[in-house]
């Protein structure tokens, strides 16, 4: 019998599940799904949903410039998810410096063109046909360009949250990753303390076995040292070298 409490607690889910970018919800958790092959979308728990809200209510800089970041994931020890969330925030913020390089020449081809258009409308020299046919070809630039700025300017302000959705994705993987080295650390850790332990203790009873050995050799020699004297303890000696 489902109460109202986890009713609730799944409407809630799906509400936040929306505000979650498609691509994030089967990339975060790690797991290796491919949308053509499986045809579905891994869905996050409400732990993990908790923690993606809390993300995006903090303005983490780009993570894959920082030296720390950098020091923690070489290209070497990147995992197949942390090089793909990487790639994916790289081409966002390159497109986002394409996007702003357009915008700003097509903004002084527009003016150009209004200019252009301006300029030919006071300029009587030029017969009225081809006149207005050159103003109609600019008018015709001018509508398309437009129709650019429009398209670039929109994308423009979506590239941001674009961009922190996927470095918010490499944040919450990197951390899942970490979390994974440290749960191995601390395992390596338990079993090399338990050796040394070991170890140690038996460091110790040889430790004991050895001062034992010493004074048994030292007790007898003392003893055959005294019932012989010293030349015939020095005669055996030599004989035993």
């Amino acid at each position: 019998m489902r109460t109202a409490a986890y009713n609730a607690d799944v409407a809630s889910g799906r509400r936040r599940r929306k505000n979650v970018p498609r691509h994030i919800l089967y990339i975060l958790t790690g797991m290796e799904y491919s949308m053509v092959k499986n045809k579905k979308v891994q869905q996050l728990t409400p732990e993990e949903l908790r923690i993606w809200d809390m993300l995006k209510k903090k303005n983490i800089p780009i993570i894959n410039v920082d030296e720390r970041w950098l020091r923690l994931f070489p290209d070497n020890e990147k995992t197949p998810s942390i090089k793909r969330l990487e790639k994916e925030l790289k081409e966002l913020l390159k497109r986002q410096g394409k996007v702003n390089t357009e915008l700003k020449d097509i903004r002084i081809v527009r003016e150009q063109l209004t200019q252009s258009v301006l300029n030919s409308a006071e300029d009587i020299s030029i017969p009225e046909a081809k006149r207005l046919k050159k103003q109609a070809v600019s008018q015709r630039l001018i509508i398309e360009s437009r129709e650019k700025l429009e398209q670039l300017e929109k994308e423009q302000r979506e590239l941001p949250g674009l961009i922190q959705d996927a470095n918010n994705a490499l944040i919450f993987e990197s951390v899942r990753v970490c979390y994974d080295k440290i749960d191995k650390n601390k395992s390596d850790i338990d079993r090399l303390t338990q050796w040394i332990d070991e170890t140690r203790m038996k460091l110790k009873e040889r430790i004991l076995i050895k001062q034992d050995k010493e004074t048994k050799n030292q007790e007898i020699y003392t003893y055959l040292h005294a019932m012989l004297g010293a030349k015939v303890m020095e005669a055996f000696d030599e004989n035993s070298d």
